[in-house]
C-alpha cells in the first residue's frame, strides 16, 4: 500500500551507508495543517538521489510505502521497526522566486476621496 504526503522540507541528513549493499538518507517534512507535524521519512540506495536539489523549505509531496520489521532489542524485548520509505519525491514549489517578491504598491486612482480609514 502508497501513502502520499504534502509538506515542507524541515531537514535532511547525509546520506549513510550502513553495509555495503544497503545506504539511507533520513530526512523529515513538516506538514502544513491546523497542528503542523514533523514526519521522518527515509530513501534508501538508489532512491536517496530523489533529495539531491531539493533545499530546506521546499513544499514537497513525498510518495511513500509503509515498511516494518520485528526484531529483539539488546535487552532480548521484541519490538517492531517501522520506517516510511520514500519513493518519489515532487517539489511543489516552482516559481517560489516570484512569490518572494513583494507585489508593487497601488497607485491611487484620480477621483478617489475617499477619507474612511476602512
Amino acid at each position: 500500500m502508497t501513502y502520499e504526503i504534502e509538506g515542507t522540507l524541515y531537514s535532511k541528513k547525509a546520506k549513510q551507508q550502513v553495509t555495503e549493499k544497503f545506504a539511507k538518507q533520513e530526512f523529515v517534512i513538516v506538514t502544513q495543517e491546523q497542528y503542523p507535524q514533523h514526519i521522518s521519512l527515509q530513501c534508501v540506495n538508489d532512491k536517496c538521489d530523489l533529495l539531491k536539489g531539493i533545499a530546506k523549505d521546499t513544499l514537497v509531496k513525498v510518495s511513500f510505502n509503509l515498511n516494518g520489521k520485528p526484531f529483539k532489542n539488546k535487552q532480548g524485548v521484541e519490538v517492531v521497526m517501522t520506517n516510511l520509505n520514500a519513493y518519489k519525491i515532487e517539489s511543489l514549489s516552482k516559481g517560489t522566486e516570484q512569490q518572494t517578491t513583494p507585489p508593487p504598491p497601488a497607485a491611487d486612482l484620480p477621483g478617489d476621496t475617499d477619507d474612511l480609514p476602512f
